[in-house]
């Protein structure tokens, strides 16, 4: 590679800019409540936004709590007064049987009384008595007999009716108490179904304000990333502005150089073109090499493998190898030089440090990038040669010179 801009730098950018954009969810069955949108202009827009939501499912989850707790209490409370309807059920029919019983044991000793003579002869036993106070005991014992039996059944008839009212009444108060289960268990499964349209809401919310939130960071991150780019394009106009005076002042100080024995166009030396190509070749056996190489190219000037010759070694006086590994009088890369070699002193082997293979194969490898095609065929050769425009602008210069 050549020698004359070392130091020079080429920066290569490449940027690239993307545009990232978080939809909002699809809506739901369930409309927004009032005042909430999931279409947030920023991610703090967004996340106080699922913040509302989640507030609003709080409260739902609480008012299903105490909707649910209600009605727990209301169906125990239910079953309280339906077993109490049941108990009251049983006890008003005992009341009935006890009532139905005391009274057919007053009619059994009613019955009783009237088969053994009934009045006549309770009258009669009285007046049997041997005495009043006898007689008063016997009527008292009638009198109780009989008492006691309506005493009986009055009280079971008045235990009875109790039991009747105390059975409607358990009655009315278990239908009250299943209808307010009922209403309790409407009520909680409505909460219920609120809260279960609102969660997926809530999901809603806190995706799309991850998605906000991650599209600004990406928004961030392009603007950091053009703000490099910038950065790096101004310092890479800089570095070529530099690089392209360097160029200029190059190109207007370079000069063709002739190695002795060697004189410029229309000199007795200039004649001397002899084909020589040994490894070991002076300055001097160069130019006859560049004049013996060109016409394998129908085109090509020497002049062009000339001005390389003198950019990459100073025609052979550094023949070092490059920083990039190209190497030989024509500052080769060996891979490159595999492919493309020439015999160019017929010893029946190519060597990229050899002079005249060197120089014989650089035309052969400008000729294959379009060098004998005309002025815009060399300058993209010449490009293909080293891949700088200022590489092909010195070239070009110093083949103009050893012309004139």
């Amino acid at each position: 590679m050549s020698r004359l801009l070392a130091g020079a730098t080429v920066i290569a950018i490449a940027t690239s800019a993307g545009v990232l954009t978080a939809a909002s969810p699809p809506a739901m069955g369930a409309p927004m409540p009032a005042g909430l949108s999931v279409r947030a202009e920023t991610s703090a827009d967004a996340r106080a936004a699922a913040e509302d939501l989640l507030r609003q499912v709080d409260d739902l989850q609480t008012q299903v709590d105490h909707a649910t707790a209600d009605y727990a209490g209301a169906l125990q409370a239910a079953a309280s007064a339906v077993s109490g309807h049941l108990r009251a059920e049983t006890a008003s029919g005992v009341a009935r049987r006890d009532a139905e019983d005391s009274r057919d044991r007053l009619d059994e000793h009613l019955r009783a009384l009237y088969k053994s003579g009934g009045p006549t002869a309770v009258y009669a036993s009285v007046l049997d008595a041997d005495s009043i106070v006898e007689a008063l005991d016997r009527v008292r014992s009638v009198e109780r007999v009989v008492g006691t039996d309506r005493q009986v059944v009055t009280a079971s008839e008045q235990a009875g009716g109790r039991a009747e009212r105390d059975a409607t009444d358990a009655a009315a108060l278990a239908q009250r108490q299943v209808a307010v289960e009922r209403q309790a268990g409407v009520a909680a499964s409505r909460v219920q179904d609120l809260l279960d349209r609102q969660r997926p809401l809530l999901d809603q919310a806190v995706a799309h304000a991850a998605a906000v939130q991650a599209a600004e960071e990406e928004a961030a991150r392009q603007r950091a990333l053009q703000a490099a780019a910038a950065a790096a394009a101004a310092r890479l106009r800089v570095e070529q502005d530099a690089a392209a005076q360097l160029v200029r002042e190059q190109v207007a100080a370079a000069k063709p150089r002739y190695p002795a024995g060697v004189g410029a166009p229309g000199s007795a030396a200039a004649g001397q073109n002899g084909a020589a190509g040994v490894a070991g070749a002076g300055p001097a056996d160069y130019f006859a090499l560049y004049h013996a190489a060109a016409p394998t190219c129908p085109g090509l000037s020497w002049t062009v493998l000339a001005a390389i010759g003198q950019v990459e070694t100073g025609h052979g006086t550094d023949t070092s190898t490059s920083p990039a590994g190209a190497m030989g009088p024509m500052q080769f890369l060996p891979a490159t030089f595999a492919m493309v070699a020439v015999d160019g002193d017929g010893d029946g082997r190519t060597d990229i440090q050899n002079p005249a293979d060197a120089i014989f194969t650089a035309a052969h490898y400008l000729c294959g990038n379009g060098a004998g095609t005309g002025p815009a065929g060399l300058s993209t050769a010449i490009w293909n040669y080293n891949h700088a425009d200022w590489y092909v602008a010195l070239v070009l210069s110093l083949a103009a010179q050893y012309v004139g």
